[in-house]
């Protein structure tokens, strides 16, 4: 298994969440951004930008052995949900940094019921 692979993974997921702390970010991209361009157009967007990348993280990680699952698209879906959700949650929390940080356990530990062998 390559670590610098799974080292990727787990600071992608950590600048995502360190983002959402920051109030413009979830102000325009979190809590704006579905209105202004409407759900559908965003939620296009989403699909278009952000679920390549995981998707193809995930992928990149069973590819290498990391996780014991084929990367399906249904599972890069349901991570990407979880960021989201969990971005929200840190963005609207009177304690976003702590937030973050339980926000990332259960990302690692999403990745964990995938089969992740390190981490």
């Amino acid at each position: 298994m390559d670590e610098r692979l799974l080292e990727t993974v787990v600071a992608g997921v950590d600048l995502f969440l360190a983002e959402c702390c920051e109030e413009s970010f979830a102000s325009i991209a979190l809590r704006e951004a579905p209105t202004a361009l409407g759900w559908a157009r965003w939620k296009e967007i989403e699909e278009t930008y952000f679920l390549g990348l995981v998707r193809g993280a995930l992928d990149a990680l069973a590819s290498d052995g990391s996780v014991g699952i084929p990367a399906a698209d249904m599972t890069a879906r349901m991570f990407l949900a979880a960021l989201d959700e969990a971005g929200l949650a840190v963005s609207n929390s009177p304690t976003p940094r702590a937030e973050c940080e339980s926000a990332r356990h259960v990302a690692l530990q999403f990745l964990r019921g995938l089969g992740l062998r390190a981490g």
